[in-house]
């Protein structure tokens, strides 16, 4: 057997078992006048080996075998301890004195070596064992890849052609109408003024009205709620705004009107279906400053002005329906389906933690109010909130994204920047929410946060390929 086709584990097995054959009292080599077979054809017989093959792999105490050319491992012959029957008598020692003999081996040293030897057995029958496991294994797995693989069958689910159709939301929020984002100060991120957030909001429903037809799977919309989530206005409402700000609250409220009353007028063209305006108040557009107040939270607000200015556009027109309630949540049921809208200050969840961002507080907020309105025996199926301008969709709720995008405050805070975005969602008179999708109405133009990313020469990911030898 040659040298090279020994595993590791058979290589120590034989240089194991010489050593044990010479601990045994089996000389190196033999003996003049004794019939003591050596250690090695001991061993050989012990692990049924060829002992010529096993000679040439071990070796000699004078010449070391294959094992030390390839593997810096011999046999520690010094383990033998010869006795006194294994000594002949020699002519060269006649009329010489003899030899006193050797004093026996000590027998702490002998018990140690034994031990020794027990446990390198031990340690070789582990492995073998493992070896053996690892076989089985491969031979198990390998009948398996040779069995032919047979899919279950079954036919596609028929409705007959018949589709249901769904609800559309789009979720407005986090306007900030008249706020000033200087690009020079944000190194060229971002830039945000009344008339980016015009261009912005105008491709938030252009968009919306693409996914609306051109995008819209089955039957149109049965009903079109658009979703007014509050901070429409900046509104002035820290003394550094009151100086940046481009805009004056009520001109705020005038230019963001118009701008909501064109979208809602491209929406009834776009859909045959009704149109419901839900508007809930923020923290930004909050008459009573500086801190917001808990009683007519609604009415001391410019937000509700805004949705007021709307409504009166619109009092003739049949399709359209508004409603603003006094508090800060709004309550509505979708094919028996709970939804709570909310603007997201009033979640009593604090604000960002660390590297993980507001997504923690949105969660532990959804989950507070869950837990608020289940305890008055309403159990909600999904929560909508805007305030904190992070994008997330969980199971539980959607928080919408804002229309400024980065801004002097998040890069004082070093959060994490984050394009603009609104939500719009569907849902299913069966199966609820069938999709969620981000509106991004931000262009390169207005900042390098929107430039799409270089195109690499090749980006595949590159492996450098290497032979393999297996032993078997």
């Amino acid at each position: 057997m040659p040298a090279f086709s020994l595993s590791p584990i058979e290589v120590l097995q034989e240089i194991a078992e010489v050593e044990n054959a010479l601990i045994d009292g089996y000389p190196p080599a033999t003996l003049i006048g004794s019939h003591k077979k050596t250690a090695l054809r001991i061993a050989s017989n012990r692990l049924n080996v060829d002992t010529q093959s096993m000679r040439r792999r071990i070796g000699t105490p004078d010449q070391p075998g294959t094992f030390w050319v390839k593997f810096k491992l011999k046999v520690d012959w010094g383990l033998y301890r010869s006795s006194a029957q294994d000594i002949s008598p020699s002519t060269d020692n006649v009329g010489q004195p003899e030899k006193a003999a050797e004093p026996p081996s000590d027998p702490i040293q002998v018990r140690r070596l034994k031990d020794e030897v027990k446990l390198l057995r031990s340690s070789l029958g582990a492995a073998e064992r493992r070896a053996a496991g690892a076989e089985d294994l491969r031979s198990s797995v390998m009948g398996l890849a040779s069995e032919r693989l047979i899919p279950s069958s079954f036919q596609a689910k028929n409705n007959d052609g018949i589709s249901r159709a769904e609800t559309a939301i789009l979720v407005l929020s986090d306007f900030h109408f008249g706020e000033f984002v200087s690009r020079e100060e944000l190194d060229g991120l971002n830039a945000y003024d009344p008339e980016i957030a015009t261009a912005r909001l105008t491709r938030v429903f252009q968009t919306a009205a693409s996914l609306l037809t051109k995008y819209w799977p089955g039957p149109p919309p049965d009903r079109l709620i658009i979703a007014m989530l509050g901070d429409s206005i900046s509104g002035s409402l820290h003394p550094e705004l009151t100086r940046t700000d481009k805009m004056r609250p009520m001109e705020s409220v005038r230019a963001v009107s118009g701008v909501l009353a064109g979208g809602i007028d491209l929406m009834l063209k776009t859909v045959p279906c009704p149109i419901d305006i839900i508007s809930v108040v923020g923290n930004h557009g909050r008459v009573a400053l500086p801190k917001p107040e808990s009683k007519g939270p609604a009415v001391e607000s410019y937000d509700t002005l805004v949705s007021d200015f709307l409504e009166m556009h619109y009092r003739h027109n049949q399709r359209v329906t508004f409603y603003v309630p006094p508090g800060p949540d709004a309550l509505v049921s979708v094919y028996n389906y709970r939804l709570l809208f909310t603007h997201g200050d009033r979640l009593s969840a604090g604000g960002g933690r660390g590297f993980v961002g507001a997504e923690l507080p949105i969660l532990r907020g959804f989950q507070k109010t869950y837990m608020d309105y289940a305890m008055r025996g309403i159990i909600l199926h999904h929560i909508f909130c805007g305030h904190y301008h992070t994008p997330l969709s969980a199971s539980i709720g959607t928080a919408n994204g804002c229309l400024p995008g980065p801004s002097e405050y998040s890069i004082t805070f070093r959060m994490r920047p984050s394009p603009p975005m609104q939500a719009f969602v569907t849902i299913h008179p069966e199966h609820f929410i069938t999709q969620t999708r981000w509106i991004k109405p931000a262009i390169p133009e207005e900042g390098t946060l929107y430039l799409p990313p270089p195109i690499a020469d090749d980006i595949r990911p590159k492996y450098r390929v290497r032979a393999v030898s297996v032993k078997v």
